[in-house]
């Protein structure tokens, strides 16, 4: 079996999401979740440097960010 690595924070991610499932129920777009989940958590939509060698080779744009 593989080891979860930040398990604590994965658990409150995992617990979070089924607790936004639960009080929206099923059958809407992933964006609506993603919206909840924000409101629940987090950040959305974070703009993370990536850097190659002290070079920055561009940017990615993270749908969730959890305790940076």
């Amino acid at each position: 079996m593989t080891e979860i690595i930040h398990k604590e924070l994965s658990d409150i991610v995992i617990d979070t999401a089924i607790y936004v499932q639960r009080e929206l129920g099923i059958g809407f777009l992933e964006k609506i979740y993603e919206n909840s989940l924000k409101i629940a958590l987090i950040e959305k939509q974070k703009k993370i440097e990536v850097s190659f060698h002290n070079q920055n080779v561009g940017d990615y744009f993270a749908d969730l960010v959890v305790n940076d």
